[in-house]
Protein backbone atom coordinates (compact mmCIF):
# COMPACT_ATOMS: atom_id res chain seq x y z
CA UNK A 1 0.00 0.00 0.00
CA UNK A 2 1.18 3.46 -1.01
CA UNK A 3 2.07 6.14 1.75
CA UNK A 4 -1.08 7.74 2.77
CA UNK A 5 -1.47 11.78 2.38
CA UNK A 6 -1.96 13.19 5.74
CA UNK A 7 -5.34 13.76 6.81
CA UNK A 8 -7.32 15.08 9.53
CA UNK A 9 -10.91 14.34 10.99
CA UNK A 10 -13.32 17.13 10.92
CA UNK A 11 -17.34 17.08 12.64
CA UNK A 12 -17.62 13.96 14.34
CA UNK A 13 -22.08 13.67 15.19
CA UNK A 14 -24.57 11.41 15.90
CA UNK A 15 -25.56 11.63 12.11
CA UNK A 16 -22.29 11.66 10.55
CA UNK A 17 -18.22 11.66 10.57
CA UNK A 18 -15.79 13.58 8.54
CA UNK A 19 -12.28 13.31 7.41
CA UNK A 20 -10.35 15.52 5.21
CA UNK A 21 -7.20 15.64 2.81
CA UNK A 22 -5.18 17.14 0.49
CA UNK A 23 -3.39 15.68 -2.90
CA UNK A 24 -0.80 18.28 -4.57
CA UNK A 25 -4.26 19.89 -6.26
CA UNK A 26 -7.32 18.82 -5.07
CA UNK A 27 -9.07 19.03 -1.54
CA UNK A 28 -11.11 15.78 -0.58
CA UNK A 29 -14.10 14.70 1.67
CA UNK A 30 -14.57 11.50 3.10
CA UNK A 31 -17.97 11.44 4.78
CA UNK A 32 -19.24 8.24 6.57
CA UNK A 33 -23.67 8.22 7.32
CA UNK A 34 -25.19 6.92 9.94
CA UNK A 35 -28.17 5.00 8.40
CA UNK A 36 -29.64 4.50 11.68
CA UNK A 37 -29.79 7.92 12.78
CA UNK A 38 -30.61 9.68 9.23
CA UNK A 39 -33.26 6.85 8.82
CA UNK A 40 -34.71 6.25 12.41
CA UNK A 41 -34.40 2.48 11.76
CA UNK A 42 -33.63 0.03 14.23
CA UNK A 43 -31.88 -2.61 12.00
CA UNK A 44 -29.45 -0.17 10.98
CA UNK A 45 -28.04 1.08 14.13
CA UNK A 46 -24.57 0.89 14.30
CA UNK A 47 -24.57 0.35 10.03
CA UNK A 48 -23.18 3.28 8.00
CA UNK A 49 -22.16 4.44 4.35
CA UNK A 50 -19.20 6.06 3.10
CA UNK A 51 -19.11 8.46 0.44
CA UNK A 52 -15.41 10.43 -0.49
CA UNK A 53 -15.01 13.33 -3.41
CA UNK A 54 -13.27 16.31 -4.45
CA UNK A 55 -14.10 18.88 -1.83
CA UNK A 56 -16.40 20.69 -4.58
CA UNK A 57 -19.49 20.93 -6.36
CA UNK A 58 -20.27 17.92 -8.57
CA UNK A 59 -17.19 16.82 -6.94
CA UNK A 60 -18.44 13.34 -6.45
CA UNK A 61 -19.16 12.97 -10.37
CA UNK A 62 -15.62 13.76 -11.64
CA UNK A 63 -13.16 11.90 -12.44
CA UNK A 64 -9.57 13.12 -12.14
CA UNK A 65 -7.07 11.34 -13.96
CA UNK A 66 -3.61 12.62 -12.41
CA UNK A 67 -2.54 9.71 -12.06
CA UNK A 68 -3.24 9.79 -8.17
CA UNK A 69 -5.62 7.36 -7.66
CA UNK A 70 -3.53 4.81 -5.91
CA UNK A 71 -2.42 7.19 -3.01
CA UNK A 72 -5.86 8.71 -2.49
CA UNK A 73 -7.43 5.08 -2.38
CA UNK A 74 -4.58 4.51 0.15
CA UNK A 75 -5.88 7.52 2.06
CA UNK A 76 -9.33 6.79 1.76
CA UNK A 77 -8.88 2.56 3.09
CA UNK A 78 -6.27 4.53 6.12
CA UNK A 79 -9.34 6.54 6.97
CA UNK A 80 -11.94 3.84 6.71
CA UNK A 81 -9.86 1.27 8.93
CA UNK A 82 -9.02 3.89 11.52
CA UNK A 83 -13.08 4.75 11.76
CA UNK A 84 -13.60 1.11 11.72
CA UNK A 85 -11.94 0.79 14.53
CA UNK A 86 -13.16 3.57 16.42
CA UNK A 87 -16.79 3.20 15.90
CA UNK A 88 -16.87 -0.86 15.30
CA UNK A 89 -19.68 -1.06 12.64
CA UNK A 90 -21.86 -3.36 12.12
CA UNK A 91 -21.63 -3.02 8.13
CA UNK A 92 -20.59 -0.16 5.93
CA UNK A 93 -22.00 0.34 2.60
CA UNK A 94 -20.03 1.53 -0.16
CA UNK A 95 -21.91 3.09 -3.47
CA UNK A 96 -19.37 4.26 -6.04
CA UNK A 97 -20.72 6.81 -8.16
CA UNK A 98 -21.23 6.17 -11.50
CA UNK A 99 -20.36 8.53 -14.95
CA UNK A 100 -23.13 7.13 -16.89
CA UNK A 101 -25.68 4.28 -17.07
CA UNK A 102 -23.97 0.65 -16.55
CA UNK A 103 -20.52 2.67 -15.60
CA UNK A 104 -19.08 -0.52 -13.08
CA UNK A 105 -15.50 1.03 -13.46
CA UNK A 106 -15.07 2.50 -9.93
CA UNK A 107 -17.59 -0.43 -8.14
CA UNK A 108 -14.95 -2.86 -9.72
CA UNK A 109 -11.90 -1.24 -8.55
CA UNK A 110 -12.91 0.18 -5.28
CA UNK A 111 -14.31 -3.63 -4.67
CA UNK A 112 -10.88 -5.18 -5.25
CA UNK A 113 -9.05 -2.79 -3.89
CA UNK A 114 -11.10 -2.92 0.02
CA UNK A 115 -11.52 -6.45 -0.16
CA UNK A 116 -7.35 -6.72 -0.23
CA UNK A 117 -6.98 -4.59 2.31
CA UNK A 118 -10.02 -5.24 4.81
CA UNK A 119 -9.55 -5.59 8.13
CA UNK A 120 -9.83 -9.52 8.84
CA UNK A 121 -12.75 -9.06 11.08
CA UNK A 122 -14.72 -7.59 8.17
CA UNK A 123 -16.16 -9.61 4.85
CA UNK A 124 -16.96 -7.82 1.60
CA UNK A 125 -20.16 -8.53 -0.12
CA UNK A 126 -22.34 -7.37 -3.29
CA UNK A 127 -25.95 -6.51 -2.60
CA UNK A 128 -28.04 -8.30 -4.68
CA UNK A 129 -29.28 -6.46 -8.07
CA UNK A 130 -26.80 -3.12 -7.11
CA UNK A 131 -23.99 -1.42 -7.58
CA UNK A 132 -23.08 -1.38 -3.58
CA UNK A 133 -21.08 -3.69 -1.92
CA UNK A 134 -20.67 -4.15 2.05
CA UNK A 135 -18.37 -4.49 4.48
CA UNK A 136 -19.70 -6.63 7.18
CA UNK A 137 -18.70 -7.14 10.60
CA UNK A 138 -17.89 -11.03 10.85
Amino acid sequence: MLIPYSYRKGADNKLATFYYFNTDSEQYAVRFYHLGEIQSKKKLMNCYSIAFMLSKPNGDTLVINKGLFYRVISTVITILKEFMAEKNPLKIYISPVENFRKDRRRFRIYKYYIKKLLPLDYRAKRKFLSHTFILEKC
